[in-house]
């Protein structure tokens, strides 16, 4: 069953209770998008994961000028077992080596994405989705 509880755009940090912690070491608090129904901001960094892997990491930006990240996003898309967006906005070589550091880590224990709530936009209002 979903329930359906509006909350304030404000109010993300409700919905972020997952971390990954990549290669480095460093930990990155996350927020779980709605698989069915996300949209790729421009300045976020997004993963898409089958389990804990990633399969694409990347952001609205790499799909438009690159043709190779977007043949791997669409590979990933049909394989997605969750859609995954880093919490807080970094920008251009900050989210380049965020991405790297996230690609070598894993889901940190703990982070169970099935009790997860997800993140949908919708014109006037977000709303979460408890699983």
């Amino acid at each position: 069953m979903i329930a359906d509880k509006k909350f304030n755009s404000d109010d993300i940090n409700l919905a972020a209770c997952l971390n990954w912690q990549g290669g480095s070491g460093r930990s990155y608090s996350l927020v779980q998008e709605d698989i069915d129904d996300f949209v790729l901001l421009e300045h976020d960094l997004y993963i898409i994961a089958q389990g804990d892997e990633p399969r694409w990491i990347g952001t609205a930006s790499d799909l438009i000028a690159d043709g190779a990240s977007r043949a791997r996003f669409k590979k990933a898309v049909k394989v997605a077992s969750s859609v995954l967006r880093l919490k807080a906005r970094i920008s251009g070589q900050q989210r380049m080596r965020a991405a790297w550091d996230i690609e070598g880590g894993h889901l940190m224990r703990g982070s169970d994405i099935s009790h997860v709530p997800t993140v949908s936009q919708s014109s006037s209002n977000s709303h979460i989705h408890w699983l």
